[in-house]
């Protein structure tokens, strides 16, 4: 096993006549009360509740008029003003987002007595005066109500300026975070899921977690000239927010359902008489939130506890990318290339390595032919097509399985007014069923059929403490773990074993090919060759750690505001290493290629120099070592 550790620990401090958010997921939210000559107005109450939830926070207006409120979790807030000698003033549906330093600018209190009040309900667009970042946001009626055909909401990034997304969407996924933004590479950006890194570090490229659309309050990208705190990539920081529970019992249940009876044959499908492959997409799941409430005992103005609960299941089942390859023929098997056209129409003339001339009637006796590498001819299925360019003789798609069961919950709790604190759950499995094209699986066609089990889970608890109107102190916790796993279906391996083959040839280090597979072969010369081929960690078994540590504590005096905070980052990927299992060399010919069984001496091994050139036909021995893992017995 390979195991990788990596700690990084941030200290920020900065002071700034502006509010600063810390490294989390909290907005800070600022403004001036005047009177309507323009004069400040100082020792003003101002009060935030959060629409929602109902929870209220209280802050005076210093001697210049100004007020902040720092540390706020995204949502929908309503601010009123009021002091002696005015009217109330009222503010609703101001929304703040995820790290967001927004104003609410100057608030004009007209003269009157505080029991009048001036209410504002619409406003113009937000525009941001605070920070000078350039960033996109996805509300969470957008990812809901958006049209998404895999329901992914990473899908929606490529709608965002300067994005560029090269992932498939059709369900989510392990790796559909490949984007680009700005022009940085994809894998130099950073995900989190409620402030919480939520990245394969394996690649980069991939999530570990992937909330339903239902149970996403919204997702922001940081493109760039964002905040110091967020530049832990050299890309773009996505933050995606779960909901909460509010103060108003919300529910939905759903059933999406896509098949291949309401689909159309792919023109080439039909042309080639293959017919409509499974196309079978069903995502059903619920979710509820509300208030945690006993009548008269507990939580009377239901304002404290709250939960939201999701759950999604999703049995998909959609085509495999169909391929289109040679594989030999029944007479090429046994050396018989009488038949054998390249795709000019012309004979491939099979020529004798010790006589120098073609083999009579273009066949190649059988006792010329090496039986070992005989028997790897029987691992390729036999033709099923006749293409007349002569690119290819067999054609297959399978069905490509991708079940994904995904369960999420959260708990806010305000345990005073001054002290909060919400904890949040994540569990994902997705599990991948195909016969090729699966993650670390390799090979072009139906080889090994394999399964790829991804579960993965995630806890954060966030506090949140108000010291003062001026101070409030933030600890986070997060970790996530995610587990990769790849092996043979039931039965599969047997296709592929030694043993049950009877391949005899010996192996330099047989403890590194733990299943006792036969060795890869790939082949050059033939337009679409099938190959023997298993990715170097088949099969493969990874693990990836991630614990995050953020604690921050914010100052506001005056105009000013000064924050501190320390963020500690553990990451620890236990993988199982690169190694050959078998040879890789590749058979190459000038003219064309017929299957390595029958391989004559004129065709060499081009990934390995040898001084001679390779035969397998007898009686000239096979070459002693391929990439210094296999050699033959005695040697």
């Amino acid at each position: 096993m390979l195991t990788r550790g990596v700690l990084c620990v941030g200290v920020l401090l900065l002071v700034s006549l502006q509010p600063s958010s810390p490294q989390t997921i909290t907005a800070t939210l600022s403004g001036t009360v005047q009177d309507s000559s323009g004069n400040s107005i100082p020792d003003a109450a101002v009060t935030l509740r959060n629409e929602a939830t109902g929870a209220v926070l209280s802050a005076k207006t210093e001697i210049t008029g100004d007020f902040v409120f720092p540390g706020l979790l995204p949502g929908k807030y309503t601010v009123s003003v009021a002091r002696a000698g005015f009217k109330t003033f009222q503010q609703s549906g101001v929304v703040l987002t995820a790290g967001e330093r927004r104003s609410v600018g100057t608030l004009a209190l007209e003269v009157g007595t505080v029991s009048e009040s001036v209410t504002v309900t619409s406003e113009a667009a937000a525009v941001q005066t605070v920070s000078a970042e350039r960033s996109g946001l996805v509300t969470g009626p957008q990812v809901v109500d958006l049209m998404l055909i895999g329901r992914d909401f990473l899908e929606l990034m490529k709608t965002l300026p300067g994005v560029a997304d090269f992932s498939s969407h059709e369900a989510p996924g392990q790796f559909n975070f490949n984007i680009s933004a700005q022009g940085n590479r994809p894998g130099t950006n950073n995900l989190t899921l409620d402030g919480a890194t939520n990245i394969n570090t394996g690649g980069q490229t991939g999530t570990w977690l992937s909330p339903s659309v239902d149970s996403i309050a919204e997702v922001k990208i940081l493109l760039n000239n964002f905040q110091a705190e967020y530049g832990r990539n050299s890309g773009a920081s996505v933050n995606v927010i779960t909901k909460s529970g509010t103060q108003n019992f919300h529910g939905a249940g759903y059933y999406f359902k896509r098949n291949e009876a309401l689909n159309a044959n792919d023109y080439f499908f039909n042309q080639r008489g293959v017919k409509r492959p499974r196309y079978r997409y069903e995502f059903g799941g619920f979710n509820i939130g509300g208030p945690v409430y006993i009548p008269g005992k507990f939580n009377r103005n239901k304002d404290k506890l709250f939960f939201f609960f999701a759950e999604e299941l999703m049995p998909q089942a959609f085509p495999n990318t169909q391929a289109l390859i040679t594989v030999p023929t029944a007479a090429e098997r046994e050396g018989n290339f009488a038949n054998t056209l390249d795709q000019n129409g012309r004979l491939v003339i099979i020529k004798d390595p010790d006589a120098g001339a073609a083999f009579p009637g273009n066949v190649i006796p059988a006792s010329r032919i090496d039986r070992n590498m005989q028997k790897l001819l029987g691992v390729f299925p036999m033709p099923n097509y006749s293409d007349p360019s002569r690119s290819f003789n067999y054609v297959t798609s399978d069905t490509y399985k991708q079940p994904r069961y995904e369960t999420l919950f959260r708990v806010d709790y305000r345990i005073t007014q001054n002290h909060s604190l919400y904890v949040r759950g994540v569990a994902d499995r997705q599990t991948q069923e195909a016969g090729y094209g699966l993650p670390a699986q390799g090979g072009n066609w139906p080889l090994i059929p394999a399964k790829f089990n991804v579960p993965s889970k995630g806890i954060l608890v966030s506090l949140q403490n108000t010291l003062s109107p001026t101070l409030v102190h933030q600890f986070t916790f997060g970790a996530t773990r995610g587990v990769e796993q790849l092996s043979p279906q039931p039965g599969a391996g047997d296709k592929v074993s030694r043993q049950k083959l009877g391949f005899n040839l010996g192996q330099w280090n047989p403890k590194v090919n733990d299943l006792d597979f036969i060795p890869n072969a790939s082949f050059g010369g033939i337009p679409n060759a099938a190959g023997i081929a298993f990715e170097s960690r088949f099969p493969f078994f990874g693990a990836n750690n991630l614990f995050d540590f953020t604690d921050n504590v914010t100052k506001v005096a005056g105009a000013h505001n000064a924050k501190a905070g320390i963020f500690i980052q553990r990451i620890r990927r236990a993988a199982k290493p690169f190694s050959t299992v078998s040879s890789t060399s590749a058979v190459t010919s000038t003219t064309r290629l017929t299957p390595a069984g029958l391989t004559p001496t004129h065709w060499r091994a081009s990934s390995v120099p040898m001084p001679n050139p390779i035969s397998v036909l007898g009686p000239t021995p096979a070459p002693p070592a391929l990439n210094g893992i296999f050699r033959t017995p005695g040697s």
